[in-house]
């Protein structure tokens, strides 16, 4: 699917399937940062030992660290950590300090005191553990200014950073500003943090009343479902949801985004592609115009990169590794309430109308950008980053 060819065969060590639900953070309703990350670490523990594959040296990217000091402890092997995510971070101590808005801060305990020093109490205690763990990887690579910052802090130690490979030069797109279509893509799977809501929402503020935003312009939301029931509720949600229980499952969210679509009048203006093929993807995505994003503190921003190869102008929210590595002014956007995003869209189809020499000049700024993270530009990076380790 994504055009990777394997140099030579590789042998895999496959977690049983009754473990796997140890790795999922919805099986943890309580406690969930401590419950999961030693679910999943008792999960690829019990992997690693059932391979028969001899293992000197392993490198954890999927964000389980209580797994290192079973690795150097127990196993004496070698452990590295490639964080792309903190399972923690200042910010989430933040937000609970402050008793901000927040999808980890449920409201419950965001309006009491009480319930919010404890959580409080609990991430401090938990970070304190996240930073032991921390001490075990003898390397530390981070995928972004953001992770390395955060991981600077919490653990306390040297890291580096390592940007993930994004395949940029197969996506290059040679389309002008007057070729492509007046399309706004969001490409992300429906879950909530991916903040759809704010994008329907930015998208009516836009349109509505602005003679700078054509009649054709449209928003394509382009998401990945799970599983073929989750297919099958993207269309049938609101009579199956009840039945089968999934209410809070993703697939509900998108039901929710087409009710709201509806509700705002932008319907017919918004389209819903669920677990499109590759290949159809990339075809969109080089034939758009803006490329939105608008997750906050997205810890790197893949998508973003791939919206700038593609020729896109990138329309991305104001946090995270988006805004320290990837998107300036000079060739997207930054924004964080419904209001900005609906502002820059205005500018740049103003832009793309009046001064279309003006996008086309951002357009290959943001290209030349992406070439940053590139395959080639991962693999001598890595190499550079494991001497030593390996």
């Amino acid at each position: 699917q994504f055009g990777v060819s394997l140099p030579c065969p590789l042998e895999m060590a496959y977690i049983p399937d009754a473990l796997v639900t140890w790795t999922a953070a919805s099986k943890y309703p309580r406690l969930t940062l401590l419950l999961h990350s030693l679910g999943g670490a008792l999960a690829l523990w019990i992997g690693v030992t059932m391979s028969n594959a001899p293992t000197t040296i392993m490198m954890e990217t999927v964000g389980v660290p209580f797994l290192y000091p079973l690795l150097t402890l127990v196993a004496g092997i070698r452990a590295g950590a490639y964080v792309h995510y903190p399972v923690i971070s200042s910010d989430m101590i933040r937000r609970v300090e402050n008793r901000s808005e927040y999808l980890l801060n449920r409201d419950f305990i965001r309006r009491s005191r009480v319930l919010s020093f404890l959580k409080l109490w609990y991430y401090r205690w938990f970070a304190v553990l996240y930073w032991v763990v921390g001490q075990f990887p003898s390397v530390v690579l981070c995928n972004s200014t953001w992770t390395h910052n955060h991981i600077k802090t919490l653990w306390k130690r040297p890291s580096s950073i390592l940007y993930p490979p994004c395949g940029t030069s197969e996506i290059m797109s040679p389309l002008t500003t007057a070729e492509r279509e007046p399309w706004i893509v969001s490409v992300g799977q429906f879950r909530p943090e991916k903040n759809h809501v704010l994008q329907l929402q930015a998208f009516s503020e836009a349109i509505r009343g602005a003679s700078d935003v054509p009649s054709d312009a449209r928003l394509v939301l382009i998401g990945g479902a799970r599983n073929h029931e989750d297919l099958q509720r993207v269309e049938h949600l609101r009579t199956l949801a009840k039945d089968l229980g999934i209410e809070s499952r993703v697939d509900f969210h998108v039901s929710i985004l087409r009710s709201l679509a509806k509700d705002l009048g932008i319907e017919s203006r918004v389209d819903f592609h669920v677990s499109i093929p590759y290949s159809e993807l990339s075809s969109i995505v080089a034939k758009s115009f803006i490329g939105l994003h608008c997750m906050l503190d997205e810890h790197f921003g893949i998508v973003v990169v791939e919206y700038l190869a593609a020729g896109c102008v990138a329309l991305a929210n104001n946090s995270g590794g988006v805004k320290l590595d990837i998107v300036t002014g000079s060739f997207g956007r930054l924004a964080s309430t419904k209001e900005e995003y609906a502002s820059a869209i205005k500018e740049l189809f103003k832009t793309r109308k009046e001064a279309p020499e003006v996008i086309d000049e951002m357009r290959r700024r943001g290209q030349a950008h992406a070439l940053k993270f590139s395959d080639e530009f991962f693999i001598r990076s890595l190499q550079t980053s494991l001497t030593g380790f390996v």
